[in-house]
């Protein structure tokens, strides 16, 4: 079996303590939360209730599939389809963790599944990731752009246009404000319940 990044933070903290000692202490129940290490009370404020994962880590999670969707059957290259970063669909050559194609050394081209990513091909990822997100044409503006900016335009950017075609500059500009600052919000949401999926 391969490496593979952790599924659940309190299933880490029951391994480390698995690690440490002879008998392994029994998961807590799911009603209770797992064990936490003690935090000063300075610190207990601002600390975040799941430990961060370190840049480059994170950085490739975001380039691999979790823990639970790697197949152990399957070749254990990284390959790209379609601006997407998966595992590849391969079963495995004898007791090699790689597939025919793969394994004559193919697979250090984006690295194991499981496994960091070459620096060339992670600039080329993330490279490619920032075109994506540029593509989509999503734009924050300030206060000043939108209120330079004409009314035919500000109102092509509305999406209650009807009801605001016949009010004041400035509360038009408010509401754009507002808009931007929901769609933001929800971007937020979403980014946290990815990462819940995945620690």
């Amino acid at each position: 079996m391969g490496l593979k990044r952790p599924a659940d933070v309190e299933k880490v903290v029951v391994q480390e303590i698995d690690e440490e000692s002879e008998e392994a202490p029994e998961p807590p129940p799911p009603s209770r939360a797992a064990p936490v290490a003690p935090v000063s009370a300075q610190s207990s404020a601002s600390a975040p209730s799941r430990p961060r994962p370190h840049k480059e880590q994170a950085v490739r999670w975001r380039f691999s599939p979790a823990a639970e969707a790697i197949d152990d059957a399957r070749c254990y290259a990284r390959v790209q389809m379609d601006s997407r970063v998966q595992q590849c669909s391969n079963p495995r050559a004898g007791k090699d963790w790689f597939c025919l194609k793969h394994g004559e050394g193919r697979w250090q081209i984006l690295g194991r599944v499981d496994g960091p990513i070459p620096k060339v091909q992670l600039s080329q990822l993330l490279k490619t990731a920032a075109a994506d997100e540029a593509a989509s044409g999503v734009k924050v503006l300030r206060r000043a752009s939108l209120e330079a900016m004409e009314p035919r335009e500000r109102n092509r950017r509305l999406e209650d246009k009807e009801k605001l075609l016949d009010r004041p500059h400035e509360e038009v500009v408010s509401q754009l404000l507002k808009q931007q600052e929901d769609e933001l919000w929800r971007e937020v949401l979403r980014v946290h319940e990815l990462e819940d999926s995945c620690a």
